[in-house]
């Protein structure tokens, strides 16, 4: 599963931003808390997923998200 957003997360702040109450960008006019991202590790941890963040050329950050096969 990908998201895209308009800029690129720098560096510094790809682990940092899926901490609770860490906003990696401060927008204008937007209400920011700072758990989106920490609420959607803790769940896809839950599942033993993982979740990352990675530059994309073009687009600016590609959130992925990986979670296990489950075999019935």
């Amino acid at each position: 599963m990908y998201h895209y957003l308009s800029s690129t997360t720098p560096e510094e702040l790809r682990e940092k931003i899926f901490e609770k109450y860490e906003i990696g960008t401060m927008m204008a006019n937007i209400s920011q808390i700072g758990l989106g991202l920490a609420f959607c590790k803790m769940v896809v941890e839950a599942h033993q997923g993982m979740i990352q963040v990675h530059p994309h050329p073009t687009q600016g950050s590609v959130f992925q998200i990986i979670l296990p096969r489950r075999v019935s």
